[in-house]
């Protein structure tokens, strides 16, 4: 997703408190749970087409997102 690609890209570049905020285990742990829900999410519209020919429920898609957005956010500040 190009927003997750983005939040890394900001995260290299920008410091906080004299380190790139990518160094810090918390952000790391963050994105990696962000990738984790990417790749979830991207696996579901991929099983679901291929065998029902349907996306997944807006159920999944409902969870996932705020999640993200969530996690974004706290990223952010």
């Amino acid at each position: 997703a190009w927003v997750l690609d983005e939040l890394v890209r900001y995260c290299r570049s920008t410091t906080r408190r004299g380190r790139p905020m990518i160094d810090d285990p918390v952000v790391r742990m963050q994105l990696a749970d962000l990738e984790i829900g990417v790749e979830a999410e991207q696996l579901l519209w991929l099983d679901l087409g291929r065998t029902y020919g349907m996306p997944p429920t807006p159920a999944i898609v409902k969870e996932l997102q705020p999640e993200f957005a969530q996690a974004c956010m706290e990223i952010l500040g």
